[in-house]
């Protein structure tokens, strides 16, 4: 059973992060159960464990709700961030290895634009995932994972993977540089920018559709 609710939990998560189930769908607990091929009662687990990560609402009487994505979603989501993240560079940036800030430096420096979108995900997240473990603080690495899940809902939906990947590949490149020759402020302020400019640029999108 433990498998079965952790499939059924993984198969659905994915699809609300990539908005294939739209935010402020409702998700039938059968239809799920038969897309999965098992039964109702690991699909009811998975949802229980989605709903206390904010990802979807168990509605009386009316099945699950996908969590919809508001404005205030995004401005709560990127004004943590950017309380959080430029302050971590701070923090912990000098700790993390050379060969580390090396390594993300050379996997960016791909042509992204003929990579599938969820390789791009992957790659506009390393770098913050980098500086967030950097921690080792299991509190901060558990907010940020939560984060992470709502920002991708938020990029999907806005679409800016595809149309920001080469602004965001550009700005995570020059993070990189900073932190290598061990500009730590420079890199920090940085970041607090771009996530600013991440920021507009979904409010944007909202606003417009």
């Amino acid at each position: 059973m433990e498998n079965l609710r952790t499939r059924a939990y993984t198969g659905i998560k994915e699809k609300i992060i990539n908005c294939t189930y739209a935010p402020g769908s409702f998700l039938d607990s059968i239809y799920l159960a038969q897309t999965l091929g098992m039964s109702r009662t690991p699909v009811r687990e998975a949802l229980t464990m989605l709903e206390q990560e904010d990802l979807v609402t168990i509605v009386s009487q009316k099945g699950v709700m996908v969590q919809n994505i508001t404005l205030k979603n995004v401005r709560d989501v990127y004004a943590t961030r950017e309380m959080i993240e430029p302050q971590m560079i701070l923090c912990y940036g000098k700790d993390i290895p050379k060969e580390t800030l090396e390594d993300c430096r050379e996997r960016l420096t791909v042509d992204m634009s003929s990579l599938p979108v969820e390789e791009v995900v992957e790659l506009d997240d390393l770098l913050h995932k980098i500086i967030m473990h950097a921690s080792d603080n299991s509190f901060i690495i558990l907010l940020f994972q939560k984060l992470c899940d709502q920002n991708r809902r938020i990029q999907y939906m806005t679409r800016s993977l595809t149309e920001r990947r080469r602004k965001n590949q550009d700005r995570h490149i020059e993070i990189l540089d900073l932190m290598l020759q061990e500009k730590l402020e420079e890199a920090s302020e940085m970041m607090r920018s771009h996530l600013k400019e991440s920021r507009e640029d979904a409010f944007r999108y909202m606003i417009s559709h």
